[in-house]
């Protein structure tokens, strides 16, 4: 079972209707925006991703259809359940608050430029 981005990224598409055409799979971020630098395609990346200078990239938010992905955590054996169960607990509760920040910015309508990341450039 894949638990990456790439099935949440094929199901956005079949929700808008069309069904990607994927040359490339590629492992790593900076391979990915080197690709869409050189003109190779287009990509999609996480947030967190665009508020990086990445020359020769530029980034739109794609407001829906919502994609989601599972995100994992993985701990060294030795590290205490009870330590991880509450990093788990931290992380859940950050994107609760993510997801409420995002869905007041929706409300309030969007300030910048089309194309310009979130968070300003």
């Amino acid at each position: 079972m894949d638990h990456g981005l790439l099935p949440a990224i094929v199901s956005v598409c079949a929700q808008a209707g069309f069904v990607p055409r994927i040359r490339y799979e590629a492992l790593g971020t900076p391979l990915v925006l080197g690709l869409v630098a050189a003109g190779d395609g287009v990509a999609l990346v996480s947030a967190a991703v665009a508020r990086g200078p990445h020359r020769g990239v530029r980034f739109a938010r794609i407001s829906t259809p919502r994609a989601v992905s599972p995100i994992l955590l993985a701990w060294r054996r030795g590290i205490p359940d009870e330590l991880a169960h509450q990093l788990a607990d931290l992380l859940h509760r950050a994107a609760r608050d993510v997801d409420g920040a995002e869905g007041a910015e929706r409300a309030e309508g969007a300030d910048r430029a089309e194309g310009e990341p979130p968070g300003g450039t």
